[in-house]
């Protein structure tokens, strides 16, 4: 475990969050907002004046002499009093760590007992800090309160009802998508249910669909770099977004209800040199099978690249909008109000997943050069006054 000290903003690798300028709004031409149909439209015509946030490291556990070693962080939260919970999709376990960076307790792990877990899928928190482990192994959910195991219910429903795959726990329901489809279809986007499950009636409820994968052609290298689909939640909000869209649409959790779009102008960014030589570094494994394949693929590619590449949201009703990056996981995240204003962007090291962001708290997972994975968390920090 690391426990670290804030990092200087003029530091080498510094993390930044850029918000906007306190002084305000963006001139009215840069930013339209309008009504269509009861949807609230929010068009940025031009990115406002920024100011840099330093983000401070508060732990990294997991790539230490004699800690523990993580398999693959796939989910977390963090509680109210500033504990991170973990799911661990490869070794099958949930971990609490403390706001120093110890791990407290483990709030489940791999087994056939009634307290135990069969495959992790998601993990989120009730209000009142009762954590919710979505067990796909085992086909239930498993609450947890304070370390100890009050219920376990089953998770209901057909196949067809009941897909996998929770991407976050907004009141006291769990939004979900499935996560198979079919590789090959006939529609331009493949559309999926998005649907919430209420942990207390057991309820199943389709809110919505969204667009996953475009269509791949049977008889060609698929696009390295292509559009996906991506879903979200935060704070009373299902957030909605795709790779070639600049935009992200927020539906009501209750009854899938389009509430507004927030806009913003495509970058129009195009793959370049050192792209290529990150995603082949990451790719090559010394055979003549896989060099072939990255030249096909090379010839695969649409420019321009997608401009979305994840959506997230947080307890403030922000928006974190990860731009594509060829690593596969976002650097760069753009941050928007509730109401659709540019606040600004985060920067964050190569290879690290965003799990959960609460007030000022960030939780993430980061695989180091060995492909060795740790918890980090980070703390926003304003700027010190002149």
């Amino acid at each position: 475990m690391r426990l670290s000290a804030p990092i200087p903003g003029w530091a080498l690798g510094v993390l930044a969050l850029v918000v906007g300028c306190s002084a305000g709004s963006p001139p009215a031409d840069q930013l339209v907002v309008r009504d269509s149909a009861g949807v609230r439209i929010v068009e940025h015509r031009a990115i406002p004046a920024q100011t840099a946030f330093d983000v401070v490291e508060v732990y990294s556990f997991g790539q230490g002499a004699g800690e523990h070693q993580f398999v693959n962080l796939w989910s977390g939260t963090i509680l109210s009093d500033g504990v991170a919970v973990v799911g661990d999709a490869g070794a099958q376990e949930v971990l609490a760590i403390t706001p120093s960076g110890a791990v407290v307790d483990t709030l489940g792990r791999e087994g056939e007992g009634p307290t135990e877990l069969g495959r992790v899928l998601s993990v989120g928190a009730l209000p009142g800090d009762t954590v919710v482990i979505e067990d796909k192994g085992h086909r239930r959910f498993v609450f947890v309160h304070r370390g100890e195991q009050i219920r376990s219910q089953p998770r209901g429903g057909s196949r067809l009802a009941n897909p996998s795959g929770g991407v976050g726990v907004v009141g006291r329901r769990l939004i979900s998508r499935p996560t198979s489809f079919p590789l090959f279809f006939d529609e331009e986007w493949l559309e999926l249910p998005v649907t919430a499950h209420d942990l207390d009636s057991q309820q199943w409820d389709t809110l919505t669909t969204y667009a996953v994968t475009p269509r791949i052609e049977r008889d060609r290298a698929p696009d390295p770099f292509r559009p996906w689909g991506y879903l979200g939640a935060g704070e009373d909000q299902v957030l909605i977004a795709r790779g070639d869209r600049p935009e992200v649409r927020v539906h009501s959790p209750e009854t899938g209800q389009l509430q507004q779009i927030t806009r913003w102008p495509s970058r129009q960014s195009l793959s370049t040199p050192d792209e290529w030589e990150r995603y082949e570094d990451l790719r090559r494994d010394g055979s003549a099978e896989v060099e072939a394949e990255l030249v096909a693929l090379r010839a695969a590619v649409v420019e321009p690249l997608p401009d979305v590449m994840e959506v997230r949201g947080d307890d403030a009703g922000r928006l974190w909008v990860g731009r594509f990056d060829v690593t596969g996981v976002p650097i760069v995240w753009d941050v928007f109000a509730a109401t659709g204003e540019s606040v600004g962007q985060v920067r964050l090291p190569e290879r690290t997943s965003v799990l959960r962001i609460r007030g000022d708290l960030m939780l993430t997972a980061h695989r180091d050069e060995l492909d060795v994975q740790a918890v980090v968390l980070y703390r926003l920090v304003p700027p010190e006054e002149p």
